[in-house]
């Protein structure tokens, strides 16, 4: 076999180059491309790593709700906005234990049992009744190195749970309702709904302040004063009466009607951009 000529050598070489050349300019295509397939891929939607199964599916599987009592509750629920299970309370197609043992097993979790085991009233006092009251949770047992949480809204207990295992150290979300939170709250603490009732308006908006003995002293000495007058003098007295039922007559129309006319005033200065528009 004859050696190769120079020629056909720097032929080979030439066509290497030009191939090498080709396979760095395709590496760098791919390696400008990474860069968007990668954005393009974090735009697309990811599911939830623990989808559950919406409560109406696992009532209608369980047996305990029929197909057509879910889509006709499901067609109110859109109308009235309410809960599903407070739905099919109130139309008696399901009983509270059937629901909360179903909510139970839709959160992988148990139901309080607050008849067989109160609540620990000095886990309640941690977070307070008002607490409990609002956002539907009550502290009720501590278990096994945890305390066990009831909440009536576990599709909200994420938000709370960093700030209860900071109270409590480790927790577990069990299932109740919010009649029985609210049983629990006044078994412990009688007194706390009419309580918070009384000292719901500010002390300067309040006629908590008319029960003090002077005002009801002041009060008492000018009802007997208006005996004395009706007796004694019985036409004056009347006609004083009558002018004070006119006066405040005038007076509430009066204040009636600058109500309306600044409503009336306020509307015609509003500016137009804060009109919505009608879509």
């Amino acid at each position: 076999m004859s050696p190769p000529s120079l020629r056909s050598i720097a032929a080979s070489a030439e066509t290497l180059a030009n191939a090498a050349d080709t396979d760095a300019t395709e590496v760098a295509a791919v390696e400008d491309a990474l860069p968007d397939a990668a954005n393009v891929l974090s735009r697309i939607p990811t599911r939830p790593r623990f989808a559950r199964t919406p409560l109406g599916q696992m009532l209608v599987e369980s047996g305990v709700l029929s197909p057509a009592d879910k889509l006709r509750t499901l067609s109110l629920q859109s109308r009235v906005q309410a809960r599903l299970g407070h739905i099919l309370l109130s139309q008696g197609l399901i009983d509270k234990a059937q629901l909360y043992a179903t909510i139970a097993r839709q959160f992988d979790t148990d139901v309080a049992d607050f008849a067989t085991t109160p609540p620990d009233i000095r886990l309640m006092e941690t977070i307070g009744v008002a607490r409990c009251l609002s956002q539907g949770i009550l502290p009720w047992q501590r278990r096994a190195g945890r305390v066990l949480i009831a909440t009536a809204r576990p599709e909200e207990f994420a938000e709370h749970e960093s700030e209860l295992e900071t109270l409590f150290g480790p927790i577990r979300m069990v299932i109740t309702s919010e009649l029985d939170i609210h049983q629990a709250v006044l078994t412990e603490h009688p007194n706390v709904l009419s309580d918070r009732a009384e000292n719901r308006v500010p002390d300067a908006e309040s006629c908590r302040a008319w029960a003090n003995p002077t005002l009801l002293y002041v009060m008492a000495a000018l009802f007997a004063a208006l005996i004395v007058s009706a007796v004694l003098v019985p036409t004056a007295t009347l006609l004083v009466l009558i002018g004070w039922a006119v006066l405040t007559l005038v007076s509430n129309s009066t204040l009636k009607l600058t109500a309306v006319a600044r409503q009336i005033l306020d509307a015609r200065a509003a500016p137009s951009d804060d009109v919505p528009p009608h879509n």
